[in-house]
């Protein structure tokens, strides 16, 4: 971890709806993407798009 603070933060987009803003929370070796709603927890290009506690969908993580 840097001595600097930097906050991380992206645009979700899932299907055609407007993208929904994310922040980045380190989780040790993978990461989670946090959202109003939803969560992206993965490592590297796999992760799991969660949907509240009980509902949940494999991802592949694409970036530009």
């Amino acid at each position: 971890m840097s001595v600097v603070v930097e906050v991380v933060t992206a645009s979700l987009r899932t299907g055609h709806r407007e993208g929904i803003h994310v922040r980045l929370v380190p989780m040790g070796a993978g990461y989670r993407y946090d959202g109003r709603g939803l969560w992206l927890d993965g490592f590297r290009k796999n992760a799991r798009l969660n949907f509240g506690n009980h509902s949940q969908v494999a991802a592949l993580l694409i970036t530009r």
